[in-house]
């Protein structure tokens, strides 16, 4: 997926429960978030590319890259790149409080893993996790 320059999302997709995969994606200079997911299954996101998002609405939200996960959601990103986005880099709301990050390759589920990822130079945090 290459998405550039549109006046809100470059991706966006909201599902009820199931795995979103975004492989080999490009996402810039889009006014909201570069890739916005919604889903009570896993997120896998590979060699996701975000870049200068967020600059049309000024919201700290509008970020490279927006999830919104399910109490039993696990977060992979592999070889992506964030930056420069006028919000944060990478924002997760989820909803379980064991939620965690990658802890030497023992994980609890659900868990949050960055494999060879890049996320710095952001206008805001450049990774957020928050627990609602």
């Amino acid at each position: 997926v290459t998405s550039q320059y549109n006046p809100e999302y470059g991706l966006r997709i909201n599902a009820d429960d199931g795995k979103i995969s975004v492989k080999n994606s490009m996402l810039r200079g889009n006014g909201s978030n570069g890739v916005y997911l919604v889903t009570d299954g896993d997120f896998y996101l590979y060699k996701v590319q975000a870049f200068s998002n967020g600059w049309g609405s000024g919201y700290p939200d509008d970020t490279g890259v927006f999830l919104f996960a399910g109490f039993d959601s696990n977060v992979e990103f592999r070889h992506c790149y964030i930056q420069a986005n006028f919000g944060g880099g990478i924002l997760i709301y989820h909803d379980n409080p064991a939620f965690d990050y990658d802890l030497g390759g023992i994980y609890t589920a659900p868990y949050l893993q960055l494999y060879n990822t890049a996320y710095f130079g952001n206008g805001g945090t450049d990774l957020q996790v928050v627990i609602y």
